[in-house]
């Protein structure tokens, strides 16, 4: 599962960097769009859909994929963005002197991450078998409970803001169709080519693969300025729309 779930999200992520960066797209804007190709929306739509069409036996599965989303994808993603974002202001200061330091930067930002911090510490409480004290356990809900929403707004903030210029349509369409298209794709292809997993993983495997980019996009993209905010947006917005018709017809060619 490790392979197929990071494995995909690599080879759509060094495809669409190297074609974003082939187009003359800056490094941190082209680190955007690979990222939102390769980036699902597992948690707010992929555990419900896994959980309504193949059951309970989709749990395991689901949580391991939302594991490696989290915490290997997201914070390689963070390592990038800050990266190339610092790389970026970086032009003419002796970036060669200070590039120990950006690496530093980005490594405390991604170990402070809140999402990285609660995918490992939920990992831990899951591993070791505990139960949270109720108080405690009603008030994660309860903030959890919160995020969707605020993902949302955020993502409405950034479209609704001006755009000084039509540009990034192309990145953002190729984007959308690496998502919702090439990701389920590639994905299938590697779960024919590794040994077999069982069919309520593979199934699980392919609906997460098959998902709409998530809302954490916004996160990184904010490192690589407003276009690449705005990119991100329209990515997010975009592909969960069109995934109300991919989905579906993902879901019928199962079964």
């Amino acid at each position: 599962m490790f392979t197929v779930v990071v494995g995909a999200s690599a080879l759509i992520f060094a495809l669409h960097y190297y074609v974003e960066w082939r187009r003359g797209r800056q490094a941190s804007e082209a680190v955007a769009a690979a990222f939102a190709a390769s980036y699902s929306n597992h948690a707010f739509i992929g555990l419900p859909v896994c959980l309504a069409v193949l059951g309970a036996a989709s749990l395991a599965p689901a949580a391991v994929a939302m594991a490696l989303n989290s915490i290997i994808i997201f914070g390689i993603g963070t390592l990038l963005s800050v990266l190339t974002g610092k790389a970026l202001a970086q032009q003419g200061k002796g970036a060669e002197q200070s590039r120990g330091r950006a690496i530093r930067t980005a490594l405390w930002l991604v170990v402070r991450n809140p999402l990285v911090i609660g995918s490992v510490g939920g990992a831990a409480v899951a591993f070791v078998n505990i139960s949270l004290p109720q108080p405690v356990d009603k008030f994660l809900e309860m903030v959890g409970a919160t995020t969707a929403p605020a993902a949302l707004i955020a993502v409405g903030l950034f479209m609704a803001r001006p755009v000084p210029k039509a540009a990034g349509s192309g990145a953002t369409m190729r984007s959308v169709a690496g998502k919702l298209l090439l990701m389920p794709l590639v994905t299938l292809g590697l779960l024919w080519a590794l040994p077999p997993l069982p069919l309520v993983w593979q199934q699980t495997a392919l609906i997460m693969a098959a998902l709409p980019s998530g809302a954490g996009c916004i996160a990184l993209a904010r490192y690589g300025g407003d276009d690449a905010l705005r990119m991100s947006a329209r990515i997010i917005a975009i592909s969960t729309l069109f995934a109300a018709v991919t989905l579906p017809l993902l879901l019928l060619a199962m079964g």
